[in-house]
């Protein structure tokens, strides 16, 4: 494949109010090691809710050359200053009021049915409270103060994720469009365009915040009465759309999307108390657009796979297909997810030191051995596609010489493990044979193995290892992989497969048998 000076990467920020903290952790860390190491170049951003603030504000200081300081420092005002609690009676409504309100009925009748069209009366003897719209007024004149509205062409592209509640249609607000040429322009349609009424609107939690009037909206039923069919357009949070944006980024032809994600996939045990299923529904639902997106992207890397062809070390469409001049690439998707278990309540939470823990503490544990892992992953993920290339080759030589390459990432005492899945009756099958680990390794090569998302990385000792996620043509389910390398000398020291059916189990076994 051609190799690009940097690895040209897309950030996803997904939303989760307060736990956005551990987003601007996160791309603190990346952001240093962007500019420190030179090895990426951020090319797109997406957000929803608070991870919408969480890309807006670096995007705005890297439209300016080596802008990554800059990136860095807005996000560190803003999560430890603009949003943390500061003066005792927004501690006491903000914090202490509002959170054990929230517990309360979490842990009776799930969430309490605020309305923020009715304020309560008391509310309003509360002088930051008189005004219902005072909260996004102060959250808007915090973001005006902090960036300015300038798009350049020379910077990333940013998408944010709103919906309109009233056409149920999902919305993403765009920096940049592209041109029929294919090149990307600045948008300016008031409509679709980035403002910081774009990010108000995919952080107006309808429960909370009123929703934002932006632009205008074509609305399919109003032509009745002679009511017009366009009319200003209404958002609330995109939550309940894309959270975050996915595909646009896709649309930018990265080699890699980060997805920074604050709702965990995974949970230790089923929900039984109201309080854990009320948390469990909420971190559902704010994944289901996620890992919708995600599929979207798992499955275009698959069309490009069987309709293009490499020429010139970039896939182009074959012959038949509809004939262009464009490049397309299979996309790698990393996750980088806030593990922690946090409770719905604290999603609100906005005293300093939990903002803090959630920006050093937790971003640090998931993200630091995330860049440590990435180097070694990238070079085993490139020698992997270089030999996939080489399989549909003729000659013989040539495959051998793909599978040397691979072979050289395995050290001496390595294993390949075929874990069968647990209702099975059959025995893990270890391969520790140099002869037998490159029967297998070819077996996945003619398999069309590939590499979709890597995950969940850790550091222990001299080993890093990480999840995989691999898919192939030949095989109904995708398959998870983890990956164990022995950090001193660069080297894999055991892949464990995780197939969900024997059929996979059994065509292992078989090359194993030759």
């Amino acid at each position: 494949m051609d190799q690009r000076s940097k690895k040209q990467i897309a950030i996803a920020c997904q939303g989760g109010g307060s736990h956005a903290a551990f987003t601007a952790g996160v791309l603190i860390k990346i952001l240093g090691d962007v500019k420190d190491e030179g090895r990426y170049e951020i090319v797109g951003l997406s957000g929803t809710s608070g991870g919408a603030i969480c890309a807006f504000l670096p995007w705005h200081a890297l439209q300016k050359k080596n802008g990554e300081q800059q990136a860095i420092r807005l996000l560190e005002e803003f999560w430890r200053e603009d949003n943390s609690v500061s003066w005792p009676q927004e501690e006491w409504f903000a914090n202490a009021l509002l959170q054990s309100t929230m517990s309360l009925y979490e842990d009776t009748t799930g969430m309490p049915p605020t309305n923020p069209y009715r304020i309560p009366e008391i509310f309003r003897f509360i002088p930051p409270l008189r005004s219902p719209d005072y909260w996004q007024e102060q959250l808007g004149s915090t973001l005006r103060q902090r960036v300015n509205d300038t798009v350049s062409t020379a910077g990333p592209a940013l998408y944010i994720g709103a919906v309109n509640p009233v056409t149920g249609e999902f919305q993403v607000f765009k920096s940049h469009k592209r041109n029929t040429d294919g090149t990307l322009v600045p948008n300016e349609t008031a409509n679709d365009a980035i403002s910081v009424e774009a990010v108000l609107a995919s952080a107006a939690i309808p429960t909370i915040f009123k929703a934002i009037e932006l632009g205008e909206a074509i609305y399919w039923r109003g032509s009745e009465n002679g009511v017009s069919c366009i009319s200003e357009g209404v958002y609330w949070d995109g939550l309940y759309s894309s959270n975050p944006p996915i595909r646009e980024l896709a649309e930018l032809n990265p080699d890699e999307i980060w997805v920074i994600q604050i709702n965990p996939e995974e949970i230790d045990s089923t929900p039984t108390s109201t309080e854990k299923m009320t948390d469990r529904r909420n971190e559902l639902a704010g994944n289901l657009s996620l890992n919708q997106e995600l599929y979207f992207v798992r499955r275009t890397n698959e069309l490009v796979r069987r309709c293009g062809h490499y020429e010139d070390g970039v896939f182009r469409l074959s012959g038949g297909s509809i004939p262009d001049n464009r490049e397309y690439r299979t996309i790698k998707l990393r996750r980088v997810e806030l593990t922690r278990e946090l409770d719905y309540s604290s999603k609100l939470d906005r005293d300093a030191a939990s903002i803090g823990k959630l920006i050093d503490e937790d971003a640090d544990r998931e993200v630091t051995p995330f860049l440590d892992a990435l180097p070694l992953c990238h070079a085993l993920e490139d020698v992997w596609e270089d030999a996939l290339q080489s399989v549909s080759k003729a000659t013989n030589d040539e495959d051998n010489e793909a599978l040397d390459r691979v072979m050289e990432f395995f050290s001496e005492h390595a294993e390949i493990r075929v874990v069968p899945p647990a209702n099975s009756s059959a025995s893990t099958i270890v391969l520790s044979d140099a002869d037998k680990i490159r029967e297998c390794l070819k077996w996945a090569l003619e398999s069309r193995f590939a590499s979709e998302q890597t995950r969940y990385y850790r550091v222990k000792g001299n080993t890093i290892s990480w999840w995989m996620l691999a898919t192939t043509p030949y095989l109904q389910y995708p398959v998870k992989v983890l990956v164990e390398t022995v950090n001193g000398d660069e080297e894999i020291d055991c892949i464990s497969f995780y197939p969900l059916d024997m059929q996979t189990v059994d065509a292992m076994r078989r090359s194993d048998e030759g």
